[in-house]
């Protein structure tokens, strides 16, 4: 079993290294997660303890490796200024929180969307429609980040997966 770092702040990539299931351990080492990530140790260490930023391709490689489908919305949203703006932050949640979450959204969006049509039947939004807009996008922005959840627990719990 590897040891774990001394680190008190750790970062998600640290944590994820440490916690991945590794065979019949816990964790890998950083030389071993090196390895099979395809990058130096020392590139490894700096990504852990926030002195260089990890590449896309890493992260990905990380998410696989580590068994956390969760890595890649983190860096999108967390990290990367396109993904800051354009990504929905997923949550962790249970499967039932989730669904009661995407029911609750679909609901709302349903009666909003006569309301959606209303507004932009003239392609135009007038100021009497700013407030009735933003209510619906900030519904859509809800969706939105409750179906990135819902992915993120689907690849986490897929019986299929090749992790």
């Amino acid at each position: 079993m590897p040891k774990k770092s001394s680190v008190k702040d750790k970062n998600i990539f640290l944590t994820s290294r440490e916690e991945a299931e590794n065979g019949s351990s816990t964790g890998f080492t950083r030389a071993e997660a090196a390895e099979k990530l395809y990058i130096s140790a020392d590139r490894l260490f700096d990504i852990e303890h926030g002195n260089v930023l990890p590449k896309p391709d890493e992260i990905i490689n990380m998410a696989s490796l580590y068994r956390v489908p969760a890595l890649p919305n983190y860096y999108c949203t967390h990290i990367c200024e396109i993904g800051q703006k354009y990504v929905p932050q997923a949550k962790e949640q249970s499967i039932s929180q989730i669904m009661l979450e995407m029911i609750v959204t679909l609901n709302t969006l349903n009666a909003q969307k006569e309301r959606l049509a209303e507004i932009t039947v003239d392609g135009q939004i007038t100021d009497d429609e700013v407030a009735d807009f933003k209510k619906i996008r900030q519904s859509l922005n809800q969706f939105s980040s409750t179906l990135e959840s819902f992915k993120i627990w689907l690849d986490e719990h897929d019986p299929d997966s090749d992790r």
